[in-house]
């Protein structure tokens, strides 16, 4: 089925389907649009999907080199979303790694602020979902 040929309905599902509860149908509008603006609204919610959430607490993780695989760090944020109405919020915990421009920034001064999330892909992995994005704005509640 190609983009052009989906109706409202089908891309709510399938937008459902792929990111999970993060991003719901209700984003999209509830009268039937044509195929064209079917298109134009999946493109809109790919490069514009922003969301809040409440940075629950900062997690600090290093590993030894082994197998011939250097060591590392990482700075994580694990988030709570704050999604109104509750009730369609993500009920758990995900992290959003920080990039070495975020960890000066926002390292050490965000824990139990909200923020804005550019979110950018919602990776699956062995441990759970991954929030992968940038941080737009904290707001100082």
């Amino acid at each position: 089925m190609s983009a052009k040929t989906l109706n409202a309905k089908a891309v709510r599902r399938i937008l459902c389907r792929r990111t999970g509860s993060l991003l719901r149908a209700d984003n999209l509008s509830a009268a039937t649009p044509s195929a064209s603006e079917n298109q134009s609204n999946l493109t809109e919610l790919k490069g514009n999907m922003i969301a809040t959430f409440q940075v629950h607490k900062q997690t600090y993780g290093h590993w030894p080199a082994k197998n011939g695989k250097s060591a590392g760090e990482s700075f994580d944020l694990d988030l709570i979303d704050m999604s109104v109405p509750a009730e369609h919020a993500y009920r758990g915990v995900l992290p959003y790694r920080l990039s070495p421009e975020e960890k000066d920034k926002y390292w050490g001064k965000v824990e139990r602020k909200n923020i804005q999330v550019a979110v950018h892909e919602i990776q699956t992995t062995q441990r759970g979902p991954v929030l992968r994005g940038h941080i737009i704005a904290v707001n100082e509640k």
